[in-house]
């Protein structure tokens, strides 16, 4: 049984619904969800002791700049030409 449930950071729904299954699946949209938001979700969960299986990233570029990880990363890293 799949179980949806409301974000985790604005709402205890979420906390309540972790508590009651077996395991939990973080759903993350690509691009509107920082590191920081995701780490409190993940701080959140632990603290209702739910087992986090793992994190399913959704809405991720299929094409583009941003769709090649490894681009993207060597992007980032090259100095910026001033």
């Amino acid at each position: 049984v799949l179980i949806d449930s409301a974000p985790v950071l604005p709402l205890s729904d979420s906390l309540f619904a972790a508590t009651n299954a077996a395991t939990t699946v973080l759903a993350v949209s690509s691009g509107s969800v920082t590191a920081e938001q995701l780490r409190a979700a993940r701080t959140s969960l632990a603290t209702v002791d739910a087992k986090v299986l793992g994190v399913v990233l959704m809405d991720a570029p299929r094409s583009g700049a941003d769709a090649d990880v490894a681009a993207a990363a060597y992007r980032d890293l090259r100095p910026s030409r001033a």
